[in-house]
């Protein structure tokens, strides 16, 4: 139902707009009155190719809107549906100014749009010279962080290998340091003993050998007696 209202008071403003027809004062100034006849109130004048909306038409009058809203009566002889040569070759005029300030005005900034592009350009071609140096240099560089991770992977390998020799060898030291203080420890034990026995043997020798000179001497006394 909203829609059919809507429909209805948009129809009926198109036939009102409609029926407001397009016309324009003629070359001459006229009055605009508050009514139809000379002896009512002037409320405003209109100039020559003055554009007009026509509200009602009368009998030597037409009810007419201005644009700026106000409403009046003014003589129908004065309008014309034509728009008039004088105001058309002003409008013209006009549009020309308009026309030539805008193409001036594209000229003018379609010239600093080139002088930007030329700019833009040389930006350009500056960036793409130092992205190929950047793109060089990145090369480079992951090629030497190539290297420098096997190299840093080599280090850490001979590294732990380092750590694990200098362990081993210092556990085989403080064995060989156990071994040394075992054996000192044992000889020092074990010293006393060694020279009981090595006198023990020396007097033992000692005593074959004084044996055996005594018995010698012995034998050669008694046959110096036999003699």
């Amino acid at each position: 139902m909203k829609n059919y209202v809507f429909i209805g008071i948009c129809l009926l403003l198109f036939a009102t707009t409609s029926a407001q027809a397009v016309m324009y004062v003629k070359e001459i100034e006229i009055t605009m009155r508050t009514g139809p006849g000379n002896h009512r109130q002037i409320i405003a004048m209109l100039s020559s190719g003055q554009k007009v909306s026509v509200l009602e038409r009368g009998e030597g009058w037409t009810n007419v809107r201005i644009p700026d809203g106000k409403e009046g009566w003014v003589l129908s002889q004065y309008l014309t549906s034509k728009r008039p040569a004088k105001y058309e070759l002003e409008v013209l005029k006009k549009e020309h100014e308009s026309l030539s300030v805008q193409v001036a005005s594209l000229i003018e900034e379609n010239r600093k749009l080139k002088t930007e592009n030329k700019k833009l350009l040389s930006e350009f071609a500056d960036s793409e010279k130092t992205f190929d140096k950047l793109n060089k240099s990145y090369e480079s560089l992951k090629g030497e962080s190539a290297d420098f991770l096997r190299i840093k992977s080599a280090y850490q390998k001979v590294s732990e290998q380092l750590a694990e020799q200098m362990k081993k060898a210092e556990n085989l030291e403080k064995k060989l340091a156990k071994i040394q203080r075992e054996r000192n420890l044992k000889w020092y034990l074990t010293e006393p003993a060694q020279m009981g026995f090595l006198c023990g043997a020396a007097v033992l020798v000692a005593g074959l050998l004084i044996g055996v000179f005594v018995g010698r001497a012995k034998r050669g006394g008694r046959r110096s007696s036999l003699m």
